[in-house]
């Protein structure tokens, strides 16, 4: 191996599409660099260990102990917002009808699992997600 392959190795291509049992089809997606999947009408993306560029790994298994408890997400959902309705009052009208649109999982060596929970547009600027680290809500918040 030469220096320029040593440090501009190609990258294996990821498996572009496989039966992941419980959750059904994933498909690659070139555009979100995550396989892709459908689960109880929510769309959800797994992103590939920044160990293993080929299978999506602890990542999967992250997406499945969350997405075959979906009630749990749903209510942790549910709480933070309520949570933050009583905090901020004035988002209480936008964040009422809002709902899970859909979630991204990701597993890193320092943060450990990680889901980002995307609920939508709000009022037209500002797009609301929610950070869990695990099982843990770390925060609600929008994007403008």
């Amino acid at each position: 191996m030469g220096i320029v392959d040593y440090f501009f190795k190609c990258r294996e291509q990821p498996q572009r599409e496989f039966d992941a049992g419980a959750l059904g089809m994933l498909r690659w997606s070139d555009d979100d660099e995550a396989w892709r999947g459908m689960f109880n009408g929510v769309e959800f993306f797994v992103f590939p260990d920044e160990s293993r560029d080929t299978q999506p790994g602890e990542a999967l298994r992250y997406a499945e102990s969350i997405l075959m408890s979906f009630d749990w997400l749903k209510d942790a959902v549910e709480s933070k917002k309520t949570t933050y309705v009583f905090e901020h009052p004035q988002f209480a009208s936008e964040l009422q009808n809002l709902g899970i649109e859909s979630l991204s999982f990701s597993v890193h060596k320092k943060k450990g699992r990680y889901l980002n929970c995307q609920l939508g547009y709000g009022s037209p600027d500002r797009f609301w997600t929610l950070d869990f680290h695990d099982r843990k809500c770390s925060g609600i918040g929008f994007d403008t």
